[in-house]
């Protein structure tokens, strides 16, 4: 479920707009739209959970397109602190000084085992789910996220469309793409240890049966997790990520009109 390249990165700078609320009994940061579709995206956090700046941020830059945009918490307090993700960045660095390194292994070993034996795939899906049933009783609902969108595009009763980022997670392909049964984009990183070059072709493959609309996407240059938490100081990064965000948008647009 966690590798360091599911964990490196950098907190992002900026004020998110949105306020917290309770949906289905799960704390959620929710972005209003200034003219509403009439459309709601629910997002999938990575690790590092609902409260660190990147999923709000972005799901702002979703309410300026129009979409009602929740984050749910699926972790309840026990995701590893923001500044970790800095850390490994650090460590992974090629600059990378002995103590960076001490540093991110030490820490990494003190966070990450609790956090896994508290949290699982299952779990996180199964919160994801109920916040949509509640959101569906008056709105429309799409996913934005990870392996979880993954296993609720296999669903046809939950969602309309899912986007999904250099998904990880227990996900086996070609199987999982094979039992897509709604639209659905990925982003995915060139350098990725979780979907190489064979995953990514065995994606389009299972796809391209399917008559619905989809989409898979390789940014080349970059590591998995680049869409979500891709410096803003890596001029190329962070161009990529921007690809993917206004990428993904259009997919929504396009599907959702």
């Amino acid at each position: 479920m966690t590798s360091i390249t599911c964990c490196s990165g950098t907190v992002d700078v900026g004020t998110p707009t949105g306020n917290e609320e309770i949906i289905a009994g799960h704390k959620a940061y929710v972005a209003n739209p200034a003219q509403p579709t009439g459309n709601v995206l629910v997002i999938g956090t990575d690790v590092f959970g609902f409260t660190v700046q990147n999923p709000r941020l972005i799901a702002d830059r979703f309410a300026a397109e129009g979409y009602l945009c929740v984050v749910p918490d699926l972790f309840k307090g026990t995701e590893p602190p923001a500044d970790l993700m800095d850390t490994i960045f650090a460590m992974n660095s090629k600059d990378a000084t002995f103590g960076q390194t001490v540093a991110g292994v030490f820490r990494m070993l003190w966070y990450f085992p609790p956090f896994l034996f508290r949290n699982n795939e299952h779990r996180g899906f199964e919160i994801i789910k109920s916040v949509i049933a509640d959101l569906k009783e008056t709105r429309r609902v799409n996913k934005w996220g990870g392996a979880i969108g993954i296993k609720l595009a296999q669903q046809s009763d939950i969602v309309d469309v899912v986007t999904t980022t250099h998904p990880g997670g227990s996900l086996q392909f070609p199987r999982d793409a094979e039992l897509i049964v709604k639209p659905i984009y990925f982003a995915l990183a060139e350098i990725d240890q979780r979907i190489k070059e064979a995953e990514r072709n065995s994606i389009k493959q299972a796809l391209a049966q399917k008559t619905f609309v989809s989409e898979v996407e390789c940014f080349e240059g970059v590591q998995h997790g680049f869409a979500i938490r891709g410096s803003r100081n890596d001029e190329k990064v962070f161009a990529q990520r921007e690809k993917a965000l206004e990428h993904t948008i259009a997919f929504f647009k396009r599907v959702l009109g």
